[in-house]
């Protein structure tokens, strides 16, 4: 169907895709300060792929926060929160499960 061709298009594969926080908890979509799409229990936040990937965060010459344009995921369970750069490159490389159902690229 049409979402398996835009998740072939976007990820090379047409299984379903959730990026996780190192407990294995889905990422929430927050938007960014500017369009948000949501809301957690705190509003300043930094990009943990800063110090859980060996790249460092990908958004650029400094690390993702409230005070750039990113966009942001978050795990309300953890208080993990990750910019829209780590969270395309983890979902780029996300592992695919056997039959294919799922697919979760985790942070560790």
């Amino acid at each position: 169907g049409a979402l398996s061709d835009v998740r072939a298009k976007m990820f090379g594969h047409s299984n379903s895709i959730a990026v996780r926080c190192q407990a294995g908890h889905p990422l929430l979509p927050l938007g960014s300060a500017a369009r948000p799409t949501g809301a957690a229990a705190y509003r300043q936040w930094a990009c943990d792929g800063a110090r859980t990937q060996a790249s460092g965060c990908l958004f650029g010459p400094g690390i993702a926060s409230h005070l750039t344009t990113a966009a942001r995921y978050h795990c309300p369970s953890c208080r993990f929160d990750i910019c829209e750069c780590c969270y395309r490159a983890r979902l780029k490389k996300a592992p695919c499960a056997e039959d294919g159902d799922v697919c979760v690229g985790q942070l560790r």
